[in-house]
Formats: structure tokens, C-alpha cells, sequence
């Protein structure tokens, strides 16, 4: 019978509830400013890493024209699928809505929601 070490390439095996509670990864939905105050959305796991790499000039073509670039506001969401839906919804928001999310100005954010008739 093969040791429970050979199984896992020198580390030990663990059995139990704590093989298992690795933490789920959480995603950001996040906005970037770039240096002609243009904003950008996206998502990622690791949003430090993602705004360092922009920085350094691998990213978008956007983002790499506009250099240096700032993140504003990041959002954190239990699932990609939730990430993702919530980037798309932002990116159809007016540049006001976004703006009034950025400052977390939650009042004129409602107000820029209500429709026009």
C-alpha cells in the first residue's frame, strides 16, 4: 500500500474537513482611471496584480496608451458569473453613474437610476 505522502508529492495528506476548506477565490469587479480620465471595467481574482500589470504595460491597448493608470473602485463578488454580470451591467452605465459610484455617492446614484419618461 502507497504512504498517503506519495499520493500528494511530499506533502503530507490531510484527511478530513480541512482538505477541503480552501478558500474559494473571490472576484473583483473593478474600475480603472486612466492618466486622460478615461475609466475602464473589468474582472480578475487579483486586482493588485492586474492594476500592477497594467501599469507595466501588459493589459489592454486601452490602458497601455493611457499609462499610469489608477484603480477607483473595486467590488468583490463570491462567483465569476455574479463578476461577470455585474461588469456588463456597469458598463452600461452612463459615465455620470459610474462617477457617483466611484465617490460611493449612493444618493445621486439613485437618482441618475430613476427612468425618464
Amino acid at each position: 500500500m502507497r504512504s498517503p505522502r506519495s499520493r500528494t508529492q511530499g506533502r503530507p495528506f490531510i484527511f478530513g474537513p480541512t482538505a477541503s476548506s480552501r478558500r474559494d477565490p473571490v472576484f473583483f469587479v473593478y474600475i480603472l482611471r486612466c492618466s486622460d480620465n478615461s475609466l475602464c471595467i473589468g474582472h480578475i481574482t487579483n486586482v493588485e496584480a492586474r492594476v500592477r500589470a497594467h501599469n507595466m504595460g501588459a493589459g489592454w491597448m486601452h490602458t497601455f496608451q493611457r499609462l499610469p493608470i489608477e484603480l477607483v473602485y473595486p467590488e468583490p463578488h463570491p462567483t465569476r458569473h455574479a463578476a461577470i454580470r455585474r461588469e456588463r451591467q456597469l458598463k452600461g452605465w452612463s459615465r455620470r453613474k459610474k462617477e457617483a459610484l466611484i465617490r460611493g455617492d449612493l444618493d445621486r446614484l439613485q437618482i441618475l437610476s430613476k427612468r425618464r419618461n
